[in-house]
């Protein structure tokens, strides 16, 4: 039977100073165990306030905007799968087998998976569109589009997501930090 140590100690104040950040460090006693650390904010009011990612403090409430813009953006990513399914559905129709769908989609540039990964993936998803990423070749995209009438429909849905991942990328800057000293 093993038995374990644990070590803590103080890394730093939290953001309000009445309390600290402690490291605490648990080994166990034989050879083939890593230690286990975690970081954790010892004040009631920051540990509400704040969260330990690992060496910074990430304020709460800060992350909301951006927790928002990410379902957005997966929203209209679910949208757009979609709203292309039919087109891969047609494109598609004639292939016979899965091996020779992965090859053209690796062809068309929208898939660098295996063929092991690939059957995992339409095992999982019945959607060819699924497993790949379409978006890898918005050329051919907007191509299989304007054949099936759509093209206008995809391309308000591709601004619509650029839109969308802009305003994530500036909601997960605008998220407050800070280093853990």
């Amino acid at each position: 039977m093993s038995t374990s140590e644990t070590t803590e100690h103080s890394v730093g104040l939290c953001p309000c100073g009445a309390g600290d950040i402690i490291k605490s460090i648990t080994t166990q006693d034989n050879p083939w165990s890593g230690a286990d650390i975690s970081v954790r904010i010892n004040c009631s009011k920051c540990s509400s306030e704040w969260r330990v990612l690992y060496d910074s403090l990430i304020l709460r409430s800060s992350e909301q905007e951006a927790i928002q813009a990410g379902r957005n953006v997966a929203k209209i990513e679910k949208q757009l799968i979609a709203a292309i399914e039919p087109l891969f559905d047609k494109y598609f129709a004639g292939v016979k087998t899965k091996k020779a769908e992965l090859a053209e989609l690796q062809r068309l540039g929208i898939s660098q998976d295996n063929y092991r990964g690939y059957l995992k993936l339409r095992r999982k998803h019945s959607s060819i569109a699924k497993c790949c990423n379409p978006l890898w070749n918005t050329g051919w995209l907007r191509g299989i589009a304007e054949e099936g009438g759509c093209l206008d429909d995809l391309d308000a849905l591709l601004l619509d997501l650029r839109k969308a991942k802009e305003a994530h990328g500036h909601a997960l800057a605008s998220i407050v930090r800070q280093r853990i000293a």
